[in-house]
């Protein structure tokens, strides 16, 4: 048998000295009891100081389980019951619970409250036992002795003043173990989400991060935690950050923004977050939680849109400005080409006339770049090869390309059939690698390629006119000087330049992008400074050839036949113009500033009239309307319309019919005439 404290010495010692060995020991077990938070540190500190204390050859720590009771610890019988659960009545165990009465069995086979035979295999002679009281009791503390030993009242009231103090550890440990389990499920529930949570204090010292905050800054937990929220907020936005939280109140204590945010990468994201406050109970805030989540993709396709809508309204405007320039340089091309036409060659006039003309010329072609902007302009599409349409204009790209500057033309798409303008698309094509080339003023590395890709909804959402299919994508890369986010917001809109004054219009990037868009195609850049500029041309695939329109406007003027037409122009000097050429033609003219006066003039007119030739959008009605007013009481009434916009952009507005006669402003008097004589004839 081990040895032991003498059992009337324990408490004596106690009794004399509260700082005696036994004392200090019990004080350190009630201590340690009081801060244990797992059933195995209570068994640990149970069984190892009633065995100090009463001597005992071994120790038994056991629980009840509503009719049952396990055998938490039990080393003086192990392995026959440690770990298993038995009838309350099958043990002295179970009885001390049922009875809530301390037991001292001097002779275990003398007793009858003991089932003697559970206990033969056993070196156990003798034993006191003390219930764990709560409400009820809820387990028991054993010593067991090897031979003959009768507890004496002292080891008991050591053994009960473990399990009181055990009583009190056991309901600490349950509602710290319940403590734990709702933290984990709230840990988990927290890590769980693909939202962004923190909390953290009034100078921005985080507390807490879940995990998919952790992942998007790319830091662990541990890293994160003691840091600055502020340290991943973009320097630009932190101010208006802190200004926002400090106005949080008890009474309005939820504000939600989006500001940027540096990921793991150093990528700047867009950033939606909630934020509340946590305030103490004087209404000073002491920690604040952050919900967040990644909205680049949202602000990304937001951003798109307002551009869109912003070229859409520069377009419109554009095309507008267009026609009433159209209008204007009729009358400033068609009066200089009659007066050349009557001048002799060696006449001094004719110099100054052929400089205007030729100013008239360039302002025509400018109307043609803005309505290629606002994709209002004519189109002569066919099918073609857009490897042949690249490959065949190549040398005239080597040309344009300086000595310093290397072109690499890789054409490696499967399938490049395009229904497009060629000179159009060769516009484009120029336009892009001329503004790469004066981007590398010391010379670079100029990229032609071509690819295939599909594109979905989302990925044409921000795109007007483009839809999902596949497309062939022209790329034209440099790696010349590059442009900053706010210059490439600009840089499709008309007049907008970096170049300096007198090197550039501004109208050749806008000029790409009215083109690719009436396309039904679409066109993004890539840039950054010191980094080049890679430009996407992405138009729309096709499978078969498209019949080329064949309409022709050859400037040849048969021979003079009398007709009468009635004019419907609302511009007064196109009015005159017109007037003054077909009546050089010996065509009889009714001139109408508007749709009204039109349906009266020729109600009044007693003679035939066999053409209309009118503007589409009149003041106070369409061409389209006139004419079918006019063709109820004329039914031989041939018609002729014209625009400053083109017969594509009308016919999109369901203005005229596809194969109705159209002229685009601005006009000679030769094809005006030539137009007329072939309708009529």
């Amino acid at each position: 048998m081990k040895s032991a404290v003498a059992p009337g010495r324990v408490f004596g010692m106690c009794a004399q000295s509260l700082f005696s060995e036994a004392g200090v020991r019990l004080l350190e077990a009630v201590v340690a009891l009081s801060r244990a938070r797992t059933l195995e540190d209570v068994t640990q500190v149970i069984t190892s100081t009633v065995r100090e204390l009463t001597g005992a050859d071994g120790v038994t720590f056991v629980l009840r389980d509503e009719d049952r009771c396990y055998y938490v610890d039990e080393d003086a019988i192990s392995p026959l019951w440690k770990g298993n659960r038995f009838p309350l009545t099958a043990c002295i165990s179970g009885w001390t619970m049922l009875h809530a009465e301390r037991v001292v069995i001097e002779d275990i086979y003398q007793d009858e409250r003991i089932p003697h035979d559970a206990y033969r295999p056993t070196f156990v002679k003798s034993l006191a036992m003390a219930p764990i009281r709560s409400e009820a009791p809820v387990g028991a503390i054993g010593a067991y002795w090897a031979e003959r030993h009768a507890a004496t009242d002292e080891e008991l009231d050591v053994i009960q003043l473990l399990a009181d103090h055990a009583a009190v550890a056991l309901s600490n440990v349950e509602l710290f173990m319940a403590l734990r389990r709702g933290e984990e499920r709230y840990r988990a529930i927290v890590d769980d989400q693909t939202e962004l949570i923190a909390r953290w204090r009034g100078d921005g010292e985080r507390t807490f991060v879940n995990d998919a905050y952790s992942r998007f800054f790319g830091q662990a937990r541990d890293e994160l935690i003691g840091t600055s929220v502020f340290d991943h907020i973009h320097g630009e936005d932190r101010a208006r950050v802190r200004e926002r939280v400090a106005q949080l109140t008890p009474d309005a204590p939820v504000s939600t923004e989006t500001h940027r945010s540096i990921d793991a990468e150093g990528n700047v994201r867009w950033t939606e977050w909630t934020d509340r406050a946590i305030f103490d109970a004087d209404g000073r805030a002491v920690e604040y939680q952050s919900v967040g989540r990644d909205v680049t993709s949202r602000k990304d396709l937001e951003a798109q849109l307002l551009q869109s809508q912003k070229m859409e309204t520069v377009g419109q405007l554009a095309g507008g400005v267009a026609h009433d320039l159209n209008n204007l340089l009729m009358p400033i091309l068609s009066y200089s080409e009659m007066l050349l036409e009557s001048m002799d060659t060696s006449d001094a006039r004719r110099e100054p006339l052929e400089v205007m003309h030729q100013a008239g010329e360039a302002a025509r072609d400018l109307t043609h770049q803005l309505l290629a902007f606002s994709r209002k302009q004519r189109l002569d599409r066919q099918a073609v090869d857009l490897h042949d349409l690249i490959t065949g204009f190549h040398p005239i790209l080597r040309r344009t390309v300086r000595a310093n500057v290397r072109l690499r033309v890789a054409l490696e798409a499967p399938h490049t059939m395009v229904n497009v303008d060629i000179g159009q698309i060769r516009q484009v094509l120029l336009n892009l690698v001329v503004n790469a080339v004066d981007a590398m003023p010391s010379g670079g590395v100029l990229d032609i390629r071509t690819s295939t890709e599909a594109f979905d909804a989302e990925d044409v959402s921000g795109h007007t006119g483009a839809r999902p299919g596949r497309f062939v994508v022209m790329t034209v890369a440099d790696d010349g000087e590059g442009m900053d986010a706010r210059t490439i917001e600009h840089i499709f809109e008309p007049f907008f330049t970096t170049k300096a004054p007198g090197r550039g219009t501004g109208l050749g990037l806008s000029t790409c992008y009215g083109i690719v868009c009436q396309h039904g195609g679409f066109i993004d850049v890539a840039s950054e400074p010191g980094r080049g500029t890679t430009f996407r041309v992405c138009l729309p695939l096709t499978e078969a050839p498209v019949e080329e329109d064949v309409s022709s406007d050859a400037e040849t003027t048969p021979a003079a036949r009398h007709y009468t037409v009635l004019v419907a122009e609302d511009s007064q000097v196109v009015r005159t113009l017109i007037k003054h050429v077909l009546e050089r033609a010996g065509i009889t003219v009714i001139a109408a500033e508007n749709v009204t006066a039109a349906v009266e003039l020729a109600a009044a007119h007693e003679g035939t009239i066999d053409l209309l030739l009118t503007d589409i959008v009149m003041p106070d009605s369409t061409g389209v309307d006139l004419y079918e007013r006019l063709a109820a009481t004329i039914p031989q009434l041939s018609v002729i319309y014209m625009s400053g916009y083109t017969s594509e952009s009308v016919l999109k507005k369901g203005l005229i019919e596809g194969g109705a006669n159209f002229l685009q402003k601005p006009f000679t008097p030769s094809v005006l005439v030539e137009r007329i004589h072939r309708v009529l004839g």
